[in-house]
């Protein structure tokens, strides 16, 4: 294995989220969204995305329910999300500037990355297999394999799968790369090293990302940059 200095920070690893990281994609959930509570007479709530963006749609779809209200079941909300973007991520998904550049080089470096992810496998499946991306991961944890990003479990679960390839990536030497400032703030208080990736579904949040962020970028050729 080959180690990656960032700044002054040896990386050993590193835990990647999907939406709004690697797939500009909180857009059209943004759109979703509002056309959902639309339908039902409502404006999209200001704390929405910040609520339900890191917990996967299971629970997303409770939150949803009890929260509004709402008459139809789980699975009817669920589907209604899923009809409105799956063929978004499978046609005309983008991604992060520089992300992929990234990626190769950390591929380049033997360096193990995963993905730890709130999204439904149908839509990431998509929205990196347009990219050709799936196979410069290891594996991806969804949150329902684990826990909500409030929670650092779902991060010490790709941890401990990432040990497996390679016993010397611990806390200190993993990477978390996230958009959302939950996620962000739940590994920086774990231990992990982390960089906060500027999203425009994020924007009243970006001070609060930034310090809890060892690195923050609007661009991974940012963090190229910073690479020794």
């Amino acid at each position: 294995m080959n180690n990656l200095i960032i700044k002054n920070k040896n990386i050993e690893a590193v835990i990647f989220d999907i939406d709004g990281t690697i797939l500009d994609s909180t857009g059209i959930w943004y759109e979703v969204d509002k056309a959902f509570f639309k339908k039902r007479g409502m404006d999209v709530p200001p704390d929405y995305v910040e609520k339900i963006g890191h917990i996967g749609l299971n629970q997303a779809a409770i939150y949803t329910k009890e929260t509004y209200h709402l008459e139809e079941s789980l699975d009817e909300i669920i589907n209604e999300w899923l009809t409105s973007v799956k063929e978004f991520y499978k046609h005309h998904v983008d991604t992060k500037p520089h992300v992929i550049e990234f990626i190769k080089i950390l591929k380049e470096k033997n360096i193990p990355i995963c993905c730890a992810t709130a999204n439904n496998t149908e839509c990431y499946i998509n929205g990196l297999g347009k990219h050709q991306l799936l196979e410069y991961f290891n594996f991806i944890l969804e949150v329902d394999q684990s826990e909500n990003k409030s929670s650092p479990k779902i991060y010490f679960d790709a941890l401990t799968s990432l040990k497996k390839i390679n016993n010397n990536i611990n806390v200190s030497n993993c990477l978390v790369i996230e958009d959302l400032n939950i996620a962000v703030k739940t590994a920086h208080m774990a231990g992990f090293i982390t960089c906060g990736v500027y999203d425009k579904g994020s924007l009243k949040y970006q001070e609060d990302i930034k310090n809890n962020s060892d690195f923050y970028i609007k661009d991974f050729n940012e963090l190229i940059k910073l690479i020794k």
